[in-house]
């Protein structure tokens, strides 16, 4: 990593133009280095990048229940992506790619679960008046979006990010817990020439034996190290 990266005349940089070095990938996820994930992914290729994406379950919409369904967002299709330079700002989340909250935890959830995708849903159980539990609910959505090695490879990464990386503000002191901050650009501007930020934190805990998955989301932001990792934290 130089801190700054040309794609066909388009400059694409670090936050504050920093240069990482020779890195790997756990490296490059402790420093939230962009210039490395464009590199890796343009390595991999706009077709099985976009496949990836849509087994994580973007793109797709999140039925809640039948009169609860979240936004698609947007993936774009392989073939939309025409120009490397389009790739590049996928690569770290940036461009036409759009991702609700809870899309971001379902796929955190598959790094904490093996790699099994379950599409997210309210009602766990019914009781009835007796306290008996009469009736259990399963998502319907569920299969195996990537595989367990490849998990445990990403979920040492975020675990170490949260102890040596840009996420240390999001380290719990009474658990364990694997994450990774997010700063999205808005192409919003304000009157003064500021631009409006999305600000985030995914992550989850306990660390060894995942039971919980957290999304910290914040409008008009400035960085997910500041403003998410802390209340990340704090639950």
């Amino acid at each position: 990593c130089a801190g700054t990266m040309n794609i066909n005349g388009q400059i694409f940089s670090c936050y504050n133009k920093t240069a990482h070095s020779q890195e790997n990938l756990s490296d490059a996820v402790c420093n939230s280095c962009n210039t490395y994930f464009i590199e890796l992914g343009l390595r991999t290729g706009k077709e099985k990048i976009c496949d990836i994406c849509k087994k994580f379950g973007f793109g797709t919409s999140i039925e809640l229940t039948s009169e609860l369904v979240s936004v698609a967002g947007n993936l774009p299709l392989s073939d939309e992506i025409t120009s490397d330079a389009q790739l590049a700002n996928m690569c770290f989340g940036q461009g036409e790619l759009l991702v609700t909250p809870l899309q971001l935890a379902a796929a955190y959830c598959v790094f904490a679960n093996h790699g099994v995708y379950t599409e997210p849903y309210i009602l766990k159980e019914l009781v009835n008046d007796s306290g008996e539990k009469y009736a259990y609910y399963k998502s319907e959505v569920q299969y195996q979006a990537v595989s367990d090695d490849v998990c445990t490879i990403i979920n040492e990464c975020l675990y170490k990010n949260m102890l040596d990386g840009i996420s240390q503000d999001g380290n719990p002191s009474y658990t364990t817990a694997a994450g990774k901050t997010g700063t999205a650009q808005t192409g919003d501007f304000s009157n003064n020439g500021e631009e409006r930020l999305c600000t985030w934190f995914a992550g989850f805990f306990p660390y060894e034996n995942p039971q919980y998955v957290v999304v910290v989301f914040n409008e008009n932001g400035s960085t997910g190290s500041k403003d998410c990792a802390p209340v990340f934290r704090q639950i």
